[in-house]
């Protein structure tokens, strides 16, 4: 307070400010905000004149949220008789942020001196914030260094923040060397340059020291590979011996590095040196040549040095490697021979031969004795990696399944030519390849049993495995799982490493519950026009009530007497809820056995209950669905809520397959997965949830399936012998560790094979959309002017159909204002990627983009969301900077209205889905070797499953809350326990499908059996009133053909 008025008193006798201006601040300004404007006027009263942009030092000032620090400037303000420049302090209001809760340091220093420590705070915060793992003394030794390079040296603050990146990013380990060269690096720049207030990359300040004439050559090359090794200036590729070098640092696993050394010499032997596979082959071709040639007319004789200078005899060296495998196979390190070879084939047909780093991964993998992850930075070639890997494996004669992210990935790498896919490399080396994104199972078979290479999504593989395991369709043939390989594996293993694919499981009849659901969307989805409506209309337990009442019919309390009701419950009549319970068309004999006293009170009674009885019924279902409904009704009512406020282009679009998989051409509810941004045709929510979806945007309604088959991403993968996998990102020293012990895996990081220029700009958060929408505009506009390219990734196509629209509409307004504005150009039709199967260069997941200048420095990635993890963000960034080239990136989001998420335990499904297979399996061999149950193996198979999906069904609440209860674990495992031991071999003890035995039925009367028939018959008849048309229907059927027997 004092501070407050000593202010107001010096402005209004010193500087001669008319008081009512305090008024009018105390008065418009909240008390957080008068602190602001108190310093902003004692700045401009130290200055004697009015501030050039007030509105940035207010907006700096507001994003200090400790007011001891604003009152302590406030208080340095009236000490300090020193000049203040608007530039340099509003540079200290930047740092003020980071400093930490402790101000004492502050307070003992004159504002003067405040630059210098918050620059420090500063660096200190961002080096901590990378989780680089610094010591304490590590991180002050390496900020201190970074504050003496920022004010006594040349070099910008975006070139010191792109080597702090380099650390992040794990393309430098931080160590003592690299602190003590950075020391060293400094004081030679301090020696040859005076102090100045210029500013240089690292490439330009090089340059500066090659023009000084009197420079010594010693100390120009040493600053050369000083500023080389710390990433300060441009560099050439890295080569296999800096690439090892790098590995060997920053790895610790025994099991990877063992290889390296080996890997490092044999490349550099082969790359330099003879290859004796090529030798062996050339011998051989020539030898058959001079056999075969018969009449001596001199064939061409192949030589080692021009063999692999012509398709044509290169294809010759391709086709007898492979006819003379297993005799290559014994010359040592064949591998690294075969791997020289095929990068004379890329080279012939490419133009461009692999790099080290990608030479690299692709020994390790062929090296490893165990499975093993590569984290090879995006822009490395992770594409052309993994094709070699399948030509050097298929050359061995193997065949490889690849997992890519998604369905259209899948179809793009098979199919397509350079540069999007390798079809042409695959051909030219005599690969066969395909893949399995598509309906047609007989198409599918033949993939498999066809070809080299199989490409495909997760589910795809799952869902064909699932096929031939339980249905027998014969879609896998005989390839078994040998090698697989994983593209963006952190998706697979990562963000879903815990997903299960389901085989929906149709139920006979399910098309019955389509009234059930018409009724409950009608129920939630009618006109509020008041809180008691709104009440009315989402109250559970009155839309439950109501179902209730049209499926069963009800009594209530108030309709009959309490001795009517006490009879009636006694009668089993009416349960206690007052649902009837036994359904005539007729009640007058039912009544009168109950046999009240006054005939007025059964009169009333049997009237009432015939109108009930002869009620106008919405919902028509099979009595056998009772129960099923009952237990997900209150499920099926929460998502019709759920479907009536999602939003169409958050989680779902409305489209027709894009991806192929379906013929059908009416639209459908596509879920759209976020962390990929990729089409889930194939998916549907549960619980009815996609249904009501479909009904409330008018798409053809599916049936509700079931779930009977499942497969988690963990147990298919690891049906394979190798499991080969390659991503951007592969997450945290605890993620890895977890990779690690899950699938008894190495991992690897492999270097970048240049120094990564990527700059992350400081982040902006919004406090609302328009303030959001217009942060993303002047971000993109100063790139545009700039002559620099954008990049915006947004989370939901619907925002980028918002965000779009909203950068189009700014720049028409700045056109108006100023018709010489070059951004209505720029941005007045942008390109617009959503979703997968819309063309466009690179990019996965819902992007907005223009095409760069690498020159101006390189494409800007605007993140317009905070992504979920660390490993989303840096896949978006990686869209930049890509081989050596510059980029930047920045994050502009907007506060999350809401945060939360659920976790569904799925320990049970992946643990005890074995025994369900084994019992299924045991079911199948013995009704193949029976001759009664042998013809009706799939019929009882198919009833098995209909069970098996019931159970699960009726247990799934018990399934959900196993993880953490002992109690209900034990209590799941004896449920488990004896539904499996209730089905016997004996079919006829637990069969009671209707429909199953309806078929069944038939199956025994076309063969004759015509006992066995009636025995079917006769029992839907007595249990199953429901069906009794259709089964009359055929046992009339049946008894015309016995008589005629």
């Amino acid at each position: 307070m004092m501070v407050f008025v000593n202010t107001i008193l010096e402005c209004w006798t010193v500087f001669d400010i008319n008081p009512n201006l305090f008024d009018y601040i105390i008065l418009s300004r909240s008390q957080s905000q008068l602190v602001d404007e108190l310093i902003l006027i004692k700045l401009e009263n130290l200055m004697r004149k009015i501030l050039r942009d007030k509105e940035k030092l207010r907006n700096l000032l507001r994003q200090i949220t400790d007011t001891a620090v604003k009152t302590l400037i406030l208080q340095k303000m009236h000490e300090s008789q020193l000049n203040i420049h608007e530039e340099s302090f509003s540079d200290m209001l930047s740092l003020l942020p980071y400093i930490k809760n402790n101000t004492i340091l502050l307070k003992q220093l004159d504002l003067s001196e405040w630059s210098l420590t918050l620059q420090e705070t500063y660096w200190q915060h961002v080096l901590s914030n990378g989780g680089l793992g610094f010591t304490n003394e590590n991180l002050e030794q390496c900020a201190f260094y970074l504050v003496k390079l920022d004010n006594a040296t040349l070099f910008s603050t975006k070139t010191l923040l792109i080597f702090v990146h380099h650390f992040y990013a794990e393309d430098m380990e931080l160590c003592g060397d690299i602190l003590d060269d950075f020391g060293v690096l400094n004081l030679k720049l301090s020696n040859l340059f005076e102090k100045s207030n210029k500013r240089y990359s690292g490439q330009e300040l090089l340059e500066l020291c090659q023009q000084k004439t009197d420079i010594v050559t010693k100390d120009l090359s040493q600053i050369q590979h000083l500023m080389t090794k710390l990433g300060l200036s441009e560099s050439n590729n890295r080569d296999i011996d800096r690439l090892v070098q790098m590995i060997t640092k920053s790895y610790k696993d025994d099991n990877v590095l063992k290889h390296l050394s080996k890997i490092r010499d044999l490349l550099k032997r082969t790359a330099n040196g003879e290859n004796l596979v090529l030798k062996y082959i050339v011998d051989v071709i020539n030898r058959n040549d001079q056999s075969n040639d018969t009449e001596n007319t001199g064939s061409k004789i192949l030589t080692c040095k021009t063999c692999c200078h012509n398709e044509k005899d290169l294809k010759r060296i391709i086709y007898a490697i492979r006819s003379n495998i297993e005799e290559i196979k014994h010359i040592e390190n064949c591998n690294y021979y075969i791997l020289h070879t095929v990068n004379q084939g890329i080279l012939l047909k490419q133009r461009f031969s692999l790099r080290d780093t990608q030479k690299l991964v692709v020994m390790l993998m062929l090296s490893n004795q165990r499975s093993l992850l590569s984290q090879v930075a995006t822009g490395e070639g992770k594409t052309l990696i993994i094709t070699t890997l399948c030509i050097i494996k298929c050359l061995y004669g193997e065949k490889l399944d690849i997992v890519t992210s998604c369905s259209v990935l899948a179809k793009r790498d098979a199919e397509s030519e350079p540069p999007k896919g390798n079809k042409e490399l695959y051909e030219f080396f005599g690969v066969t390849v395909g893949h399995i994104c598509s309906e047609d199972i007989d198409q599918r078979a033949q993939t498999f049993s066809k070809c080299d290479v199989v490409y495909g999504d997760l589910s795809s593989f799952q869902r064909d495995y699932l096929l031939n395991r339980f249905y027998e369709k014969n879609i896998l043939d005989k390839r078994n799982f040998e090698s697989v390989i994983v593209d963006e594996v952190d998706s697979m293993l990562l963000d879903n490493g815990n997903n299960m694919l389901y085989l929906s499981h149709d139920i006979p009849d399910m098309e019955k519950l389509q009234s059930l659901f018409i009724f409950i969307w009608r129920s939630v989805n009618q006109p509020v026009n008041s809180l008691d409506d709104l009440n009315k209309i989402y109250d559970n337990a009155a839309i439950k009530q109501s179902i209730i009442e049209d499926i069963h019919g009800m009594i209530m309390r108030d309709e009959v007497d309490a001795g009517v009701w006490q009879a009636l419950l006694k009668s089993k009549t009416i349960d206690e809820d007052g649902r009837i319970l036994i359904h005539l068309k007729d009640y007058t004999t039912h009544v009168e056995q109950l046999k009240f006293p006054k005939q007025k009170t059964e009169n009333r009674l049997i009237f009432l209950l015939n109108i009930i009885s002869n009620r106008q019924r919405f919902i028509k279902l099979r009595s056998e669905f009772y129960n099923f409904i009952e237990q997900h009704l209150d499920k099926f009512i929460d998502n019709a809520k759920n479907a009536l406020f999602m939003s169409e282009g958050v989680d779902y679009v409305i489209d027709v397959d894009r991806t192929g998989l379906d013929p059908d051409l009416n639209p459908k509810i596509i879920i759209i997965d976020k962390n990929t941004g990729t089409d889930q045709s194939s998916s549907q929510w549960h619980e009815v949830l996609h249904q009501f979806l479909q009904i409330k945007h008018g798409c053809k309604l599916s049936l509700m399936s079931l779930k009977a088959v499942f497969i988690s991403n963990v147990s298919y993968l690891k049906l394979y012998q190798n499991l080969y996998g390659l991503s951007g990102t592969l997450g945290s020293r605890d993620k890895k560790q977890l990779l690690n012990e899950l699938y008894n895996i190495d991992l690897i990081k492999i270097p970048t094979s240049k120094l990564k220029n990527f700059f992350e700009e400081r982040p902006i958060i919004s406090g609302y959309k328009e303030q959001w929408t217009n942060s993303i505009y002047d971000e993109t506009k100063k790139k545009i002017i700039k002559d620099r390219s954008v990049l915006i990734i947004c989370e939901t196509v619907k925002h980028v159909d918002y965000i779009s629209k909203c950068l189009v509409k700014r720049a028409m307004e700045d056109l108006q204002n100023d018709p010489s504005n070059i951004i209505y150009d720029s941005l007045k039709k942008p390109y617009v990627y959503k979703r997968e199967h819309e063309e466009f260069t690179f990019g996965r997941g819902n992007e907005l983009l223009r095409l760069w200048n690498i020159e101006a420095g390189g494409l800007h990635v605007i993140v317009t969301f905070l992504p979920n993890n660390c490993r989303i963000e840096e896949q978006a960034y990686g869209r930049a900077a890509r081989c050596g080239e510059h980029g930047s990136g920045q994050l502009l989001v907007i506060g999350n209205d809401e945060d939360g998420g659920s976790y569904s335990s799925k320990i049970f499904q992946l643990k005890n889905v074995r025994d369900f297979q084994q019992r299924y399996e045991e079911l199948r061999q013995y009704w193949t070797t029976i001759d009664d149950a042998k013809d009706i193996e799939k019929l009882l198979l198919d009833s098995f499953l209909d069970k098996w999906a019931f159970w699960l069904d009726e247990n799934s609440q018990l399934i959900e809350n196993q993880a953490s209860h002992t109690a209900k674990k034990d209590q799941l495992f004896n449920h488990l326990n004896t539904f499996l031991t209730s089905i016997s071999f004996d079919f006829k003890n637990w069969l009671n499908s209707p429909s199953q035995l309806l078929k069944l039925g038939n199956h025994y009367a076309q063969n004759k059996k015509y006992d066995n028939a009636e025995e079917s018959f006769t029992k839907i008849i007595r249990e199953y009133s429901y069906y009794l048309p259709e089964t009359h229907y055929y046992k009339i059927i049946r008894d015309n053909k016995t008589k005629n027997f």
